[in-house]
């Protein structure tokens, strides 16, 4: 008979606290309870931010290196005359058939951002351009279907 009593009012202190707003709930802590809640929550807040800043450092470094790789394997093209030219009608992409200035920007690159190096390049790069191509093939099988 205790067992039932006591998970009644168990039952009812939780309904009790589901029931109240924010506000309420944190005005029936006490000092002691506010305080940690308060460290708590810096530390949830902590870990929220440590996570967003390792997410956003591995986009730069996925970035940065496809960039490389982009530059490297234009660079290879070009000199193996192998090469397009890259629609110049863009703005900004005519540097892209001239050799000494993507070398210009792969020197830029690989001194300015230090977590790349030509080393990991040359290791990515297989990897990238088979995806380069495959992304090109899921591409033009997408136009034939339409």
């Amino acid at each position: 008979m205790q067992h039932a009593v006591k998970q009644h009012f168990e039952r009812k202190k939780k309904q009790k606290i589901l029931s109240m707003t924010n506000g309420e709930a944190a005005a029936a802590l006490s000092e002691e309870q506010q305080g940690e809640l308060g460290v708590y929550m810096e530390r949830i807040k902590g870990e929220y931010l440590q996570k967003i800043l390792e997410e956003v450092n591995n986009q730069n470094l996925d970035y940065f290196e496809n960039l490389a790789c982009e530059y490297t394997l234009r660079l290879q093209s070009l000199e193996t005359g192998q090469a397009q030219d890259v629609d110049t009608m863009e703005e900004g992409m005519s540097f892209l058939n001239n050799p000494q200035v993507l070398r210009m920007h792969l020197d830029i690159l690989y001194k300015s951002i230090t977590f790349i190096s030509k080393d990991r390049i040359a290791e990515k790069l297989d990897g990238y351009r088979q995806s380069k191509e495959e992304k090109k093939r899921e591409e033009e099988e997408r136009l034939l279907l339409q």
